[in-house]
């Protein structure tokens, strides 16, 4: 039997890393800070070659619909189902994952800093985001930028890579930039989902000067209609900062809380 036909699948080396990695226990908090930031390395490494391969299992299925007589406008049905599952999440979920790897084949040194776990899946994400409204020649302009900066993507945080995709995509194309903007407010709604213990979550996606408005609505009428919360039965209540004072001293007035936008 040829030696070759014994030779592990790329599935079948990967799952053998899964009991690597579930057997690493560092001995000391210098090789625990060290073995998180490698692991970290590893996880944005395989977000990458994750996204490259939904591309090419994109290509590979809309090929094969093309090849059985699906018509243009339904190549690619399907797929987004597929990869969530194989991910083990939702349909929906797995059209985001094959949305990002294909916008991210237009952004070449954001997918080689992922590929090479110098950035997060979160971060390739947001740049892909926010050019988006962008030509394609626009956004490879964007994403060069970006790679020439001191530190290139891995120099910059969530927020800053934010910003500065931002700035230089209202620097190529202010216009769609501006379009974009509109569009974003005209999807503008509310919705409501369940939460646990019989409550509900409602969530308002509106323009910022429509947010404050509510938050301040909402911040002014709601504490007069809020009532003090006791212990279920059963339940174990945790100390808080205010538990340790002395008897008899009044525990410290509780500061206001404020919503930063």
């Amino acid at each position: 039997m040829d030696p070759a036909d014994h030779r592990l699948s790329d599935a079948e080396v990967l799952r053998g890393l899964v009991a690597v990695l579930a057997a690493v226990c560092p001995n000391d908090d210098v090789a625990r800070v060290d073995v998180l930031g490698a692991l970290e390395q590893v996880k944005c490494a395989a977000a990458g070659a994750q996204a490259r391969i939904t591309a090419a299992f994109s290509d590979s299925q809309r090929a094969a619909q093309s090849r059985a007589g699906v018509s243009a406008r339904d190549l690619g049905t399907g797929v987004g189902a597929q990869i969530g599952l194989a991910r083990r999440e939702s349909p929906f979920r797995g059209r985001q994952h094959l949305g990002l790897a294909l916008a991210l084949r237009e952004l070449p040194h954001t997918m080689a800093a992922l590929s090479a776990g110098q950035v997060s899946e979160w971060r390739a994400t947001v740049v892909a985001r926010e050019t988006g409204c962008l030509s394609r020649a626009d956004r490879g302009q964007v994403d060069a930028e970006l790679a020439a900066r001191p530190g290139g993507l891995a120099g910059l945080g969530d927020r800053g890579v934010e910003v500065e995709s931002r700035r230089i995509a209202y620097r190529l194309d202010p216009y769609a930039f501006t379009r974009r903007t509109a569009q974003a407010e005209a999807e503008r709604r509310v919705s409501i989902r369940p939460a646990p213990d019989t409550m509900a979550l409602v969530t308002g996606l509106l323009p910022v000067t429509q947010g404050v408005a509510v938050h301040a609505a909402l911040t002014r009428h709601a504490p007069p209609c809020a009532r003090p919360v006791t212990p279920a039965r059963g339940t174990r209540s945790w100390p808080t900062p205010s538990s340790n004072a002395s008897p008899g001293r009044a525990p410290p007035r509780a500061s206001r809380s404020r919503s930063t936008w």
